[in-house]
């Protein structure tokens, strides 16, 4: 298997391994972009399954940059 299970240093962070999660749209936040149980599940499932690294889902940070229905938007993972 090579590196992929080997931890990696990236700037000041080390993974535990070498796998990401690449990030796939779910359309499970609110109506307003906020984040909701569903979607905190979704990651902490992708995290325990082994990946050394999550990427979030498109995510919009102007009101007029939400292109689709369950969009999260910026600044608002705090708020569950």
């Amino acid at each position: 298997m090579g590196k992929v299970f080997e931890p990696i240093q990236i700037g000041k962070v080390t993974l535990k391994n070498r796998i990401v999660a690449l990030p796939v749209v779910q359309n499970f936040a609110t109506d307003e972009g906020k984040v909701t149980p569903q979607m905190v599940s979704c990651y902490r499932r992708r995290a325990e399954g082994g990946a050394g690294l999550v990427t979030v889902e498109a995510t919009y940070i102007r009101p007029d940059g939400n292109a689709f229905w369950g969009m999260h938007a910026h600044g608002l993972i705090s708020t569950l």
